[in-house]
């Protein structure tokens, strides 16, 4: 086995450590933050049975996520997530394997001291199901609901903080459904807003592309010569629209994608989205090179 570790250090000070336990990205992954009191483990599905019977913590209880690509056909996430909890992960692994097709990872949560009972992980699954469906960013499945379990001001008080931890250790892992668009937007300042005609429109730039934010209104009219792919997208996404306010964040591949979604026109999403001071993406962009010609 080759050993690799890696440390990403977030703005807050924070910093997490990543072990590819196969020494390729493509394996599985461990995760902890050195001061906190979890410890996660990626693993790929064909990865689940086989290469981890040797790992002692998936013996234990834990709170884990199954994740893939969205299955309905109707449904206008990407990505799916099912949240369940067990006091012996590699047996309910082996169950999941043969009833839910969907999912290609798995993100498992244990206590790095080992103390997780069955209590703690069923708390942590009411939880993580109420946040990750407040989000609204992946679609959300869970096991069979049961009463939240009476716990102590003090183990509350530690699973608070794992829910903190693991709100970081998620996106280094490639996934971010537990923290709303919007919630992304506030803390990092990077809501722009467009206004055209009868579109008022609020999106986020990120690293995979542009998301346009539920309660945006969008032109109602479509232009004859508007592109196929975003004719197509304005069809496929019509059952989340009302009265021309789109009722769940939409991600589309670019900015400028996003503005012609919402105007229903051939715009320039470069000078069409402005910051809250009226600067457009493209003087953000380049700064005091943003008079360079195109």
């Amino acid at each position: 086995m080759v050993l690799y570790m890696s440390e990403v250090k977030y703005e807050s000070g924070r910093t997490i450590k990543l072990f590819l336990m196969d020494g390729e990205p493509d394996g599985r992954y461990q995760a902890e933050i050195p001061t906190g009191i979890s410890r996660a483990y990626k693993i790929p599905r064909n990865h689940i049975l086989h290469s981890c019977k040797t790992i002692d913590d998936l013996n234990k209880p834990a709170i884990y996520f199954l994740l893939g690509r969205a299955t309905d056909e109707n449904e206008h996430k990407k990505y799916a997530v099912y949240i369940g909890e067990t006091e012996t992960p590699l047996e309910r692994f082996r169950h999941h394997l043969s009833k839910k097709d969907f999912w290609s990872e798995a993100i498992i949560l244990v206590a790095s001291n080992g103390l997780f009972n069955k209590a703690h992980v069923k708390y942590l699954e009411s939880k993580f199901a109420k946040i990750a469906k407040n989000a609204d960013i992946y679609s959300v499945e869970q096991g069979k609901e049961s009463a939240v379990p009476s716990l102590s001001d003090a183990d509350i008080s530690d699973l608070q903080i794992i829910i903190r931890d693991v709100k970081l250790l998620l996106p280094a892992l490639g996934h971010n459904f537990l923290e709303s668009h919007e919630d992304t937007a506030n803390k990092s300042s990077l809501k722009l807003f467009l206004k055209i005609k009868s579109a008022n429109a609020q999106g986020l730039q990120t690293s995979q592309g542009f998301i346009l934010l539920k309660g945006s209104k969008i032109n109602t009219v479509v232009s004859k010569s508007l592109q196929p792919a975003i004719k197509r997208a304005r069809e496929n996404y019509k059952n989340i629209v009302e009265n021309g306010v789109i009722k769940s964040d939409i991600e589309f591949p670019s900015a400028d994608y996003a503005a012609k979604f919402a105007c229903g026109n051939s715009v320039n999403g470069k000078i069409s989205w402005k910051n809250t001071d009226g600067k457009t993406l493209k003087e953000l962009e380049l700064g005091d090179e943003s008079s360079i010609e195109d």
